[in-house]
């Protein structure tokens, strides 16, 4: 429809108003402000092909245990049978170690 700038009439600018926007009353309100939101574009997120296998990694991190029980159970039965050696120059080195790069 349109307007001729010189001759605005009562009936045309109600017209336009109507067919534009037209006038909201009460519960018209939400149900025109939730239409909006419907017609808005959607959020939108994409994950990269680096964060998906990182968290792949970190599911398989979780099934694996933290102590290893047979190891356990093997140093645990050579100290008591009393087989089991301990190497001073290698406990001491690996104490100099952990001290230097601390």
């Amino acid at each position: 429809m349109t307007i001729e700038i010189t001759r605005n009439s009562t009936s045309q600018l109600t017209d336009t108003r109507n067919t534009i926007a037209p006038r909201n009353t009460g519960s018209d309100t939400t149900r025109s402000s939730s239409s909006a939101v419907r017609s808005s574009p959607q959020d939108v997120v994409s994950i990269t092909d680096t964060a998906v296998r990182l968290n792949q990694i970190e599911e398989q991190l979780q099934t694996i245990p933290i102590v290893d029980n047979q190891r356990v159970s093997e140093l645990r039965g050579a100290l008591n049978n009393g087989n089991f050696e301990i190497n001073a120059e290698r406990v001491a080195d690996k104490i100099i170690d952990f001290e230097l790069d601390t």
